[in-house]
């Protein structure tokens, strides 16, 4: 499960802004809107981490910070290992994104950020990374060296999943 955990690489889109919010009777009872423990544990049950794997995320700064939190937490419980989140935006970042790992991969080119991240089990991508930013590239490349298609959650697929958290 190893390195196939690679091929689960997850992106997240926007569509989980209208996902998760709850009417009760005649009394009017929102969740946290979004339900970020509700997505967090979803993300995680799809991933089927185990001991030991290697977990980094990608975001844009702002949106998902508390998403972020309880995946980094989520994602120790199960054994495995938070190695960080590259932010997307190089003007702003969380210093608790910053870990060591990520410190590291920071000016790195695309060809040895692609080695860098060899090590990195699952890459959990979420709205506002794409392709264009060095170290979603670096991670593509990645699955491409290893020959596995990785697992996307597309905008259908998402809501359907994330409207199950509500029940």
């Amino acid at each position: 499960m190893q390195k196939l955990a690679l091929s689960s690489f997850i992106l997240l889109i926007s569509f989980c802004w209208s996902a998760c919010q709850k009417k009760e009777g005649s009394t009017f009872q929102i969740k946290s809107f979004p339900d970020w423990e509700a997505i967090a544990n979803k993300l995680l049950e799809r991933s089927d981490l185990e001991a030991g794997e290697k977990v980094i995320l990608m975001a844009q700064p702002g949106s998902f910070d508390s998403l972020i939190f309880l995946l980094a937490k989520k994602i120790h419980e199960t054994g495995a290992i938070y190695l960080g989140t590259f932010s997307v935006d190089s003007s702003s970042s969380s210093a608790a994104w910053e870990t060591d790992f990520i410190k590291q991969a920071k000016g790195k080119s695309k060809e040895d950020l692609t080695h860098y991240l060899m090590q990195v089990d699952l890459g959990i991508m979420l709205p506002g990374a794409n392709p264009l930013h060095v170290e979603y590239a670096a991670m593509q490349d990645v699955l491409k060296k290893i020959k596995e298609e990785p697992y996307i959650f597309t905008g259908p697929e998402l809501m359907s999943c994330l409207e199950k958290c509500e029940k």
